[in-house]
């Protein structure tokens, strides 16, 4: 169900620019763990019920939490996330939608429910620009945990690589945008 770790770290994926662009409130462990999230969804299947699993130690481990068996905090990001309205676009640099307020999740197992996975389904007008996205950053995985400190460090980077993955040589953000 979880692809190899070792394996996934070293590869890029594609993370849809309007989740890359979208206002938030979330923490930085949320932000990884979204951006964990829609990898996941391009790289895995649904189940019947049309959930996706995902192992808590996969999660753990790609946050770099090897040592760490809270459980709890994994699946509290989670339910964060479900519980986080975002809007897309905030910059208007993805096409694909021009606006849209809506919950990336849309169902969550409780943890008791899902033994050593964590399910969880997508919202239905976003899985399709998940799993396809037409305008995208190439994120390499690993750079979640080398950027992982000073706090902005792995969104910043998210940002320059979708301008650098959409050709553009120059980035102008406002401090309020940024």
């Amino acid at each position: 169900m979880t692809p190899d770790i070792d394996h996934l770290l070293s590869s890029d994926f594609r993370k849809p620019t309007a989740l890359v662009h979208f206002e938030r409130d979330m923490t930085l462990t949320e932000q990884k763990v979204m951006t964990l999230i829609v990898f996941h969804c391009q790289v895995a299947e649904k189940d019947e019920n049309g959930l996706y699993h995902i192992r808590k130690s996969f999660v753990r481990r790609f946050l770099g939490w090897e040592d760490s068996n809270n459980y709890q905090r994994i699946y509290d990001a989670f339910e964060d996330i479900f519980n986080n309205t975002i809007k897309w676009n905030l910059l208007g640099k993805d096409k694909t939608v021009k606006s849209l307020k809506c919950k990336l999740i849309v169902s969550l197992l409780e943890p008791t429910e899902t033994g050593p996975f964590i399910g969880f389904q997508l919202h239905p007008k976003l899985e399709p620009l998940i799993k396809d996205p037409r305008l995208f950053a190439r994120i390499k995985l690993i750079m979640m945990a080398i950027l992982a400190k000073p706090k902005y460090a792995f969104p910043l980077y998210e940002i320059l690589t979708d301008c650098y993955s959409r050709g553009e040589k120059t980035l102008r953000l406002s401090i309020a945008e940024l």
